[in-house]
């Protein structure tokens, strides 16, 4: 497995490029990076994950479908596809950028969902309704969005955000394995080894 990491727009969000077995995916295309345009210009894209729809991890989706090859699968939470093109959910409106609606997008409503063999997208509500985790776990990789950090857990104070699902959900990441590696949409990665005793604290307050 490999992962490629790049940090992108004006609030270093994480964009993740990954090449499992024989396909190529791309997590959270936040900004229009240039350097991230320039690795994936050519390249087939079978899977574009969005972990949720705020616009710094949405925002360079168009810019990377105009240099990829081929059609990905673009997938995303159902309760997070209901505000993807709303620009006072996805924050556009917010911070005044104009954004280009997304199609041609799939969306899960499970709780846990196998995207392919290797691969499970698991709901993680808190940071926005329909936040997720990207899960390989033969690999004991964990792409975590805007749900955990390093030494951090994602806002919830902003729209659509909800403190008592983002508890539920850290209960959630408690139960995996501690040696799962885990890359954020924010920040350095980290381990759930070591987070363990904060999300353990966030969810008994």
């Amino acid at each position: 497995m490999q992962i490629k990491r790049f940090i992108v727009g004006a609030l270093d969000t994480n964009c993740y490029c990954v090449n499992y077995e024989d396909k190529n995916i791309c997590i959270d295309p936040g900004f229009g990076d240039e350097e991230l345009i320039s690795f994936l210009k050519g390249k087939k894209l079978d899977y574009i994950i969005l972990t949720h729809h705020h616009i710094d991890h949405i925002l360079g989706f168009h810019d990377v479908m105009n240099v990829i090859e081929g059609e990905p699968k673009v997938i995303i939470h159902k309760n997070d596809y209901d505000g993807l093109n709303d620009p006072e959910q996805n924050g556009a409106g917010f911070i005044g950028i104009d954004f280009k609606p997304i199609d041609k997008i799939s969306w899960f409503a499970e709780d846990e969902y196998e995207l392919f063999d290797g691969c499970k997208l698991m709901l993680s509500s808190g940071h926005t309704e329909g936040s997720i985790l990207v899960y390989f776990y033969r690999e004991k990789i964990l792409f975590s969005g805007d749900t955990v950090f390093a030494s951090a857990i994602g806002r919830t104070d902003l729209p659509g955000s909800d403190p008592k699902k983002m508890i539920s959900s850290l209960r959630k990441v408690i139960m995996l394995p501690h040696d799962i590696k885990v890359y954020p949409g924010h920040g350095a990665s980290t381990t759930i080894g070591k987070e363990i005793f904060d999300l353990k604290s966030y969810c008994e307050i």
